[in-house]
């Protein structure tokens, strides 16, 4: 009794890891397969990153790193006490210098984490649209870093903790003007990643998926997050 769950005999034994339930379903829009070379290019803590390889089942090779070296030792941490199947970590040089190019990259961007502010009040007391437009030039460095790993057919999916429009169609916007040769995977797409495995759980995927392509969750009861994410395809 008081007992914090990261106190339990469980939490140390590596039976769950602690997540909001919007930043779950990040790993469900990707929708890892068996067989895929997967990267989550911003994988620190960690949550992500394991999560994809419990949901391919051990099957995918997952590769998590981080823009910052000092941050991957969390993700190294999280996967022993997880003792989770095909995620191994890399860091970002040798990442960049391989390359090697993904079936599958996850940017969970760096943002404003304006999806949180139920549980970090303070957000709001720093947010700013010159702070807003700063998050969207940094977002889209990242994902032009990012893209080039996706192979040809490949998807890339951008996703953040924002609510704003700015760092989020916003950046998609800007990166898919600047970028061609990718496109917004939407609901009528016939390759939509979501729907190649249908024991999963995808019901509560396409009823946050908007017309156009992005997933979204609003933080009007006090248990989830705001969040928003996308899939792109390169052509």
């Amino acid at each position: 009794e008081g007992k914090s769950v990261f106190e339990t005999s469980a939490f140390h034994e590596g039976l769950f890891y602690a997540q909001d339930e919007a930043s779950q379903l990040v790993a469900h829009v990707l929708a890892p397969q068996a067989g895929e070379s997967i990267l989550d290019f911003c994988a620190a803590p960690g949550g992500k990153a394991t999560h994809l390889g419990e949901l391919a089942g051990g099957a995918a090779n997952v590769t998590a790193t981080d823009l910052s070296p000092e941050r991957l030792e969390n993700v190294l941490e999280n996967i022993a006490r997880l003792r989770s199947p095909g995620v191994r970590v890399t860091q970002l040089d040798e990442v960049m210098e391989s390359g090697k190019q993904f079936d599958a990259v996850l940017v969970d961007a760096p943002c404003s984490g304006l999806g949180t502010m139920r549980r970090n009040p303070e957000i709001r007391y720093r947010i700013s649209e010159e702070g807003l437009n700063r998050q969207r030039v940094r977002q889209l460095n990242v994902l032009n870093e990012a893209a080039p790993l996706v192979c040809q057919g490949g998807r890339l999916v951008y996703s953040t903790c924002s609510i704003s429009d700015v760092e989020n169609k916003g950046t998609i916007t800007e990166f898919l003007r600047e970028n061609t040769g990718w496109e917004i995977v939407c609901d009528s797409a016939a390759t939509d990643p979501i729907d190649k495995d249908p024991s999963q759980s995808n019901s509560a995927l396409k009823e946050i998926r908007r017309p156009d392509g992005f997933y979204a969750t609003w933080p009007r009861h006090p248990e989830i997050d705001g969040f928003e994410a996308v899939v792109l395809r390169r052509l």
